[in-house]
This record gives C-alpha cells, structure tokens and sequence, in this order.
C-alpha cells in the first residue's frame, strides 16, 4: 500500500487535503480526541506553508475511504514514491 496525497485550493488562502499526518501533528490529533494519530486525515492547510500547522477536520478509517473522500470531493491523489 503506496500512501498518497491529495489537496486542492479551499479558498485564496487554503488547501483543503486528504493524507496522513506529520507526527507531531497526529499526535495533536489524538490529544485532540480525533483518532489513534495514525492513518489518513482530511485537513485545512494554509496556501503559503502547506508543510505548516494544519486544521485537522477529521479522520478517515483507511486508504479506501480516503480514498473516496477524494473521489466525492474532486481531490486528485498523489502516490508518494
């Protein structure tokens, strides 16, 4: 299983994206109460510093269902190499 990524402009100022997380974030997603910390998220990501701190808005329970959150929100996925 190849992870991916996928984003596309929210507004003038934001991504919105499906992939997982960097550690430190997924670890402020499960003190937050949202998941395990692992796996694949739907999150808001600032234009200027996509590598930047990010609103998480949930998480997804696998590849499949981001998968499809893609499909239904016209999201391109990126298989990471």
């Amino acid at each position: 299983m190849d992870e991916f990524f996928a984003s596309k402009p929210a507004t003038n100022d934001t991504y919105l994206c499906v992939g997982p997380l960097t550690k430190a974030e997924a670890a402020d997603a499960a003190d937050g109460g949202i998941g395990t910390g692992l796996g694949y998220y739907l999150y808001v990501a600032e234009n200027a510093n996509v590598r930047g701190a990010v609103e998480v808005l949930g998480r997804l329970s696998g590849e499949d269902a981001a998968r499809r959150l893609c499909d239904l929100l016209g999201l391109r996925a990126y298989s990471a190499v």
